[in-house]
């Protein structure tokens, strides 16, 4: 068996589940997002990394992509998706992500290390806007005010990037 593992447990994983079949295609399926009082689901984000042996050549088909918005059957999918991959986590670059029967998406590709990360999108995390907000935090054209709190007690912010008193325009 080529793959070894896939590890979520980080900062913007995807819950998912995964098993390889008897081809040895690595079938991933992410977890639906459920709105509260509704049918409505969704799943279209997926950050995770691959353990496996450098050189190994591994086809993983990713599923359930059958979204539900306001009862109609919906997918975030197109003959256009894309994938990600990096190595470390910071430096991505795109491959390609067939859309294939069953509303899934192919992903075939070789270890270029013993560990890679695959993303829908190249991520941008809570510690990367947090390490912008430092960046620009005492710069004079810059305000940041707190406006409230997220429910796990996060802060949100307002960030005003500009001339605070320059003519407005309507």
């Amino acid at each position: 068996m080529a793959l070894e593992y896939i590890y979520t447990g980080f900062e913007n994983g995807s819950p998912l589940e995964w098993e390889i079949d008897a081809d040895g295609a690595i079938h991933v399926r992410l977890l639906y997002d459920h709105e509260r009082g509704s049918p409505n689901r969704a799943a279209g984000h997926w950050h995770f990394q691959l353990h496996a042996r450098p050189g190994d050549a591994l086809t993983l088909l990713l599923e359930n992509f059958d979204n539900i918005w306001n009862s109609r059957p919906g997918s975030p999918l197109s003959d256009r998706t894309s994938c990600f991959l990096s190595i470390d986590g910071r430096a991505w670059s795109a491959i390609p992500a067939p859309k294939i029967a069953g509303n899934r998406l192919q992903i075939s590709l070789t270890m270029e290390s013993d560990r890679l990360f695959l993303a829908r999108l190249e991520p941008y995390r809570l510690s990367d806007l947090e390490r912008l907000l430092a960046e620009i935090r005492d710069h004079p054209r810059v305000e940041i005010t707190a406006i409230g709190r997220t429910v796990e007690g996060q802060g949100l912010e307002m960030v005003r990037v500009g001339d605070g008193v320059a003519p407005h325009h309507v």
